[in-house]
């Protein structure tokens, strides 16, 4: 876990400004009708938690740093309601549309 700034994806910065973007990272926190061991809800925040670890390393072994050809942010994650679950799949569609169709 980090314990400087907030906690994103690859440390890279919460927008949700589309402009001049090539990759933007949504987490989907999901997980209704589970019956054994509930918590994948929680695998956006693991994920960006596991991330942050390898933001500031040397980790490609190719010579370049993608960073530097690539404008990437983080865009937070897609709001589902757990108490209506038939929205939620409604919900991930106006996110995702959202961020594939960015306004003009």
């Amino acid at each position: 876990m980090t314990f400087g700034g907030a906690l994103s994806f690859l440390r890279r910065n919460y927008s949700r400004n589309l402009t001049d973007i090539d990759i933007a990272v949504t987490g989907i926190p999901f997980d209704m009708a589970t019956s054994n061991r509930p918590g994948t809800r929680l695998g956006p925040r693991a994920i960006r938690a596991a991330s942050v670890g390898l933001a500031e390393l040397e980790a490609y072994p190719f010579g370049f740093d993608p960073f530097q050809y690539l404008k990437v942010i983080d865009y937070g994650d897609c709001f589902i309601d757990y108490g209506y679950p038939n929205q939620a799949l409604t919900r991930l569609k106006s996110t995702l549309s959202k961020s594939l169709k960015p306004e003009q």
